[in-house]
């Protein structure tokens, strides 16, 4: 009930390399965002002995208005949805010291990936048929 939830882009969903990706953040039930929040990004790197990601730090993007995120206006930067790959992010309202305001908890981590266009799935299309 303290933390956002993130509500798009939705929990492995697939995205075109360079395509939009929009996100979509809820505010936490008692608790408030602010009005920025800052997003944290994490590649994966495939680790086959131990058959899991490896998440190394890809940034942190600050700054970004609330009401952005709560309208689902906010689209991640060209420099993440520009590199394919399996990714994951979370919101965090962070700490104002003007306004001795601590940082808000992070969401939870939501993973998404970023394919290549060729790997994008195309419609099924059907040739004549000849004979009938």
């Amino acid at each position: 009930p303290y933390m956002p939830t993130i509500l798009s882009p939705g929990e492995s969903a697939q995205f075109t390399k360079g395509g939009p990706v929009v996100l979509m953040v809820k505010p936490p039930e008692r608790d408030t965002l602010g009005n920025v929040v800052q997003i944290e990004f994490q590649s994966c790197v495939y680790d086959q002995v131990r058959s899991a990601c490896n998440w190394i730090s890809r940034g942190i993007e600050g700054g970004v208005t609330v009401p952005d995120v709560l309208a689902g206006t906010y689209r991640l930067p060209a420099r993440i949805v520009g590199e394919t790959g399996s990714w994951r992010l979370r919101v965090q309202r962070p700490a104002d010291p003007g306004a001795k305001t601590p940082a808000g908890y992070p969401s939870q981590w939501r993973r998404f990936g970023i394919i290549p266009l060729a790997a994008q799935p195309g419609p099924i299309l059907k040739g004549p048929v000849f004979g009938r």
